[in-house]
């Protein structure tokens, strides 16, 4: 196309790629201008929604006339051809200049992003898709916010599928992540992270995978700014923290609102500048250090450094403040938790007993007020339903069987004549049921973990939580609920989940994860309302509390002990003042939670799951493209196993363990012979073998992030393979020369590492361009003739696409092998390909297409990381299985 003149543009230079457009620099020849045309791809030209999307989005933008905003000049279409004629704007993006080294420029390219936002959100235009990508900065230092592509025109057709979000998911508000009515407050906050990106160099969010990324953005706080920028203006901090609060109706409501304090922090920037000027100069300082450098204005302030000045009352009050925390420490030591007095009553010997016994998992347990029964979770058909057990022996029964929905969380009435649960039926929410099983009716149309009250006459649940089966995990509140009027009364706002209430009515126990931290912490509010009363202290992961019959100790679970297990503190019911340290109350298995006490006190119930991954070996027949026999395991026991590698003479194994280590193991073959090759507090993960054997590459975040490194079979010759800066690197495979690697760089796709040059020469290069800015390919496997990639599309808002493809390094083209799945390891043919779909494994021939299965797993298990040996004899993969089980401590 280029060289081409369409209408009368002129092409001139394709300038990029994109999933809705492909844009060219072209001449006007009329108006002799330089133009920027978007063309909307061939390949969807026939679908009419995106033909629709693309029409809107020239006219949200062609309704916006503003100079920091990309201005839209046509409509024109030649042939077929449907393009658009927009403002070309020569310059860089906000992603290319981060951080901006002056504090003023940034505050300045901030106040006019807020007014091109100020503009849009004015004629009730959403944009969607803020990101440092889109905003340029032209050699003018204007600034130009692009591409409304993703706009979203208030009164105009809802083009999108409801179950799809729409933008980058960096840069995305929590509302947007949760497929929720997304609004100007959107923006603000995808706004807020540019923001914060600009000034520090770093996003906010983080996490090396989508579901890491969707956790921090739904539940985490950001580093400090301060931890960047440690003289960053407090109203500057206000700013950002109030753009990026979770909960839209704490945000700013409008961006004009955040475009004020904007221009309040430049005006107050200004005058701290020109005020330390003007006091230096009255000292006696130096007015500039070069000729014809204005005296107003000269000390500009530079993000993260320059020397820190401070006043001499600013060090009295700092003195003071260090004196207020040493005394505060020292009545600490004397008068604080650890010199209450330790609850007299302690621990007796406990007394073990599995209650269920069945395949797969049992979960939520609770007991009748009589001890006599247990009611507990368990999937039966695909769904959850709920169960009834005599403690002691008896045949389960199924208690919602005539549900075909979810039903979990059962929850006995103080009296036992009632369950409440928690039911997806008709929409979801709490139902209760008699007690066996009978006469089922609404209480809530919301709410999880359902617990009574202690008069029986009011239900508490939480709005969110984690083990809910449709994968949902975001900030809680918690709700009471009256049995027989239905009335509904908030009763905490911050994040609560898992709710306990007190035997003698005073209080409620919960946890919830603070704001900034991923750690549970567990804390108990009064039953009519008032100020929370932390429990534990966030040092370790804490949850399923729930109170001692007497209410004299709270029981919850920990992972305080370095695995997850049972633990109690003493407590007064009517304050919930902690009154002496945590005790254990070890059982004897690895994971233990989901603690229920009975109504005497003698006895706790609770889950024991037992969670294994193994490495299995089958043979494989490449002739007849079949395996024979049946898996042997490798690796036995109660472990866990990451990945698994063979080495190229097939002899040893290397693998990652998971758990509390994460530690690289090489083995025989057989099993036999284990090596540990690393033994520390580091993630050391996804192993591979060097085509030669000589050498195992693995990423680790010894180095503080995650980095290559390499070590020798025998753990001897540690090596750092890579510095690098930005997002961390992951997932590394050798390429069949044995001097390249590549890896995955989130977000960005797959990345190739020259080993040959010095370390510090050692950049990341694409290894295949983007099919613009919108997709790249993401490689799982090299050929071995070193031909062919085979991967799978992700696009610019992390959406993978679970399709087969095999990308060409001689042609630069792409084909789709599989429709569906993702890709696995070749054979040594380079044509043949294994791929995974739906928890089986699959042969493709990349050539024909044709495929058939060539692996499934049993029942309860599931394969990952498969590898073949490289004379295509024998297959190696992880098998992982789940089983839980209802326990029961008596108290001896």
């Amino acid at each position: 196309m280029i060289g081409q003149t369409l209408s009368h543009y002129k092409i001139l230079e394709k300038l990029g790629e994109g999933g809705m457009g492909v844009v060219y620099k072209a001449h006007d020849t009329e108006l002799d201008r330089d133009v920027a045309l978007k063309f909307l791809p061939h390949h969807i030209t026939a679908n009419e929604s995106e033909q629709a999307r693309f029409l809107q989005e020239a006219r949200a933008a062609a309704l916006l006339n503003h100079p920091n905003i990309c201005i839209v000049y046509a409509v024109e279409k030649s042939g077929s051809d449907q393009f658009i004629a927009m403002e070309y704007v020569e310059g860089k993006t906000l992603r290319e200049i981060a951080p901006v080294k002056k504090m003023q420029d940034a505050i300045g390219y901030a106040i006019q992003i807020a007014e091109a936002l100020q503009e849009a959100h004015t004629h009730g235009i959403v944009h969607r898709d803020i990101k440092a990508e889109n905003i340029m900065v032209n050699s003018k230092n204007q600034v130009k916010v692009m591409d409304f592509g993703l706009a979203k025109l208030k009164g105009s057709l809802k083009l999108t599928k409801t179950s799809s979000t729409i933008g980058t998911l960096a840069y995305m508000a929590p509302e947007q992540i949760e497929g929720g009515e997304v609004d100007a407050r959107s923006d603000i906050f995808s706004f807020g992270i540019v923001l914060y990106e600009m000034l520090s160099g770093h996003l906010p969010f983080r996490g090396e995978h989508e579901a890491a990324m969707v956790y921090s953005i739904v539940n985490e706080e950001p580093d400090p700014l301060q931890h960047y920028i440690p003289g960053a203006p407090s109203e500057l901090v206000h700013i950002l923290d109030r753009a990026l609060e979770k909960d839209r109706d704490d945000r700013y409501q409008s961006a004009h609102d955040m475009l004020i304090d904007l221009r309040r922090l430049k005006r107050q920037s200004t005058r701290v500048t020109r005020a330390v000027t003007l006091k230096l100069d009255s000292n006696g300082s130096q007015a500039s250090s070069e000729a014809g450098v204005p005296t107003t204005g000269a000390h500009e302030t530079h993000l993260g450094k320059g020397p820190l000045r401070l006043s001499s009352k600013t060090v009295w009050f700092g003195l003071a403040a260090i004196a207020l925390v040493l005394i505060v420490a020292v009545l600490y030591r004397f008068l604080g938790p650890g010199s209450r007095e330790t609850s007299s009553t302690s621990l007796k010997q406990l007394a073990f007993t599995r209650l269920t016994d069945q395949p797969g998992q049992e979960l939520f347990p609770d007991v009748s007020p009589d001890g006599n029964f247990i009611v507990y979770t368990k999937s039966v058909s695909g769904n959850f339903a709920i169960f009834l057990h005599r403690v002691g022996g008896g045949n389960p029964i199924n208690l919602t069987k005539d549900s075909r929905e979810n039903n979990y969380q059962a929850a006995y009435s103080p009296d036992g004549q009632w369950i409440a649960f928690r039911s997806e039926r008709g929409g979801g929410g709490i139902f209760i049921m008699g007690s066996t099983g009978e006469s089922v009716r609404r209480i809530s149309d919301f709410g999880y973990n359902p617990v009574w009250s202690a008069d029986g006459n009011n239900i508490l649940c939480a709005t969110e939580v984690i083990f809910d089966p449709t994968g949902r995990n975001t900030v809680s509140q918690l709700w009471s609920v009256d049995v027989k009027t239905g009335t509904k009364v908030m009763v905490s706002k911050g994040d609560a989940v898992q709710p306990s209430c007190s035997p003698h009515g005073y209080r409620i126990a919960y946890w919830g994860l603070p704001r900034g931290s991923g750690k549970r912490v567990i804390w108990t509010i009064p039953a009519r309302g008032g100020d929370s009363v932390a429990v534990t202290d966030g040092a370790a992961m804490d949850w399923d509390p729930v109170w001692s019959p007497d209410g004299k100790y709270l029981y919850f679970s920990s992972d305080r002990g370095g695995s997850m297990n049972l633990w109690r503190v003493a407590i007064n019911e009517e304050s919930g003042e902690v009154r002496g340290e945590a005790e254990p109350l070890t059982t004897p298995s690895a994971w233990s939670g989901q603690i229920k006490t009975s109504r005497d006190g003698r006895s706790i119930v609770y889950v024991s799951e037992d969670t294994k991954s193994n490495v299995k070996k089958i043979a494989f027949d490449p002739a007849k493209e079949r395996v024979v026999g049946l898996p042997v395991p490798v690796t036995q026991g109660a472990r866990q196993v990451g990945s698994v590698d063979p080495s190229p003479d097939g002899q040893l194994l290397v693998y990652y363990s998971t758990g509390k280590q994460e530690n690289l193991v090489v083995i025989s073959n057989d099993g036999s012979n284990p090596v540990q090759l690393t033994n520390d507090q580091y993630k050391n993960r996804g192993p591979r073998w060097s085509p030669d054997g000589k050498r195992i590459i693995f990423y680790s975040n010894r180095s503080g992030r995650y980095e290559l490194w390499c070590i020798n079979p025998d753990g001897s010759g540690l090596e750092q393979m890579t510095k690098t800066s930005g997002e961390s690197l992951t997932m590394p495979e050798w390429l069949p020369d044995g001097e390249h690697a590549f890896c995955s760089i989130m977000q960005k796709g797959t990345f190739i590492i020259d080993l040959k040059v010095p370390i510090d020469e050692r950049k990341p290069q694409p290894l295949v361009s983007a099919r613009g800015s919108d997709t790249v390919f993401s490689v799982n496997s090299v050929s071995p003739d070193g031909r062919f990639l085979a991967g799978y599309w992700v696009t610019s808002n992390d959406e993978v696409i679970p399709r087969v493809l095999v990308y060409s390094l001689q042609s630069k083209t792409y084909r789709t092998v599989a429709d569906s799945g993702f890709a696995g390891p070749w054979l040594s043919d380079s044509r043949r390909l294994f791929y995974y779909r739906n928890g089986r494994v699959y042969l493709v021939d990349t050539q024909t297409k044709k495929s058939h299965q060539i692996l499934a797993p049993p029942e309860g298990e599931g394969i990952g990381d498969l590898r073949i040996s490289r004379d295509n004899r024998m297959l190696y993969y992880v098998s992982g299985s789940s089983d839980s089980d209802i326990w029961q401590a008596a108290i001896k």
